[in-house]
């Protein structure tokens, strides 16, 4: 079933609820196993963030340009693997 959280926007940029960007970010959360700490705020998030929920969600909005057409379940998968990407990203730019 189709996710209608998305609606069309003149500048070809997606519009996603904010009800959708938690519930994406929850789900990121369980499927990463990622715990309520604030870990992830400098990585994804703007600085703001009070946690790693919220910063998902920033990061989650910022991603959103140019998916549109996708349902939930294949942006919970794109997301994943993006996260994937940054994390390892960021563990080889330290060196480790």
């Amino acid at each position: 079933m189709m996710s209608k959280a998305f609606s069309n926007d003149p500048k070809n940029v997606m519009s996603i609820s904010k009800s959708t960007v938690r519930r994406l970010a929850e789900t990121i959360k369980l499927v990463c196993r990622i715990g309520d700490g604030g870990e992830l705020v400098c990585l994804l998030g703007s600085g703001t963030e009070r946690n790693n929920q919220e910063a998902l969600e920033t990061w989650i909005s910022n991603q959103m340009q140019g998916l549109d057409g996708y349902t939930e379940r294949n942006l919970i998968k794109y997301f994943q693997l993006e996260l994937e990407k940054a994390m390892n990203t960021e563990f080889n730019n330290y060196g480790h």
